[in-house]
């Protein structure tokens, strides 16, 4: 990414809209959603060798992962025993959201169609 302009950005991956700009924070830049305020992580201003923060953030906000609820699953190889409950319990918890944020997303987009 050469000039980090507002029309590089992708989408807002939580809201969907064409909404995200690149905002100067003190010491750096983030990209912030302007519908739901969603915002990519902080990127500050390093050393003159760096990358430009407003392009390293950006580049951080374009990243994707994929769909979320493909990632709430944890790798076979996952040991950590002392934590692993914690993870466990937290991803069922993103679940049952995910489970209620469609159910409701449904139930709005019929009776919009009423």
């Amino acid at each position: 990414m050469t000039g980090a302009t507002d029309s590089d950005l992708l989408p807002c991956p939580f809201c969907g809209i064409e909404s995200a700009r690149v905002r100067h924070i003190r010491d750096g830049h983030k990209v912030v959603c302007a519908s739901c305020q969603a915002s990519g992580p902080p990127q500050y201003h390093g050393r003159a060798d760096d990358e430009p923060a407003r392009i390293r953030a950006a580049s951080s906000w374009n990243q994707r992962i994929g769909n979320a609820a493909d990632t709430l699953d944890l790798p076979e190889d996952y040991h950590e025993p002392a934590s692993r409950h914690v993870v466990e319990r937290f991803l069922t918890t993103m679940r049952q959201r995910l489970a209620y944020l469609e159910a409701t997303a449904l139930k709005e987009a019929s009776s919009h169609a009423d």
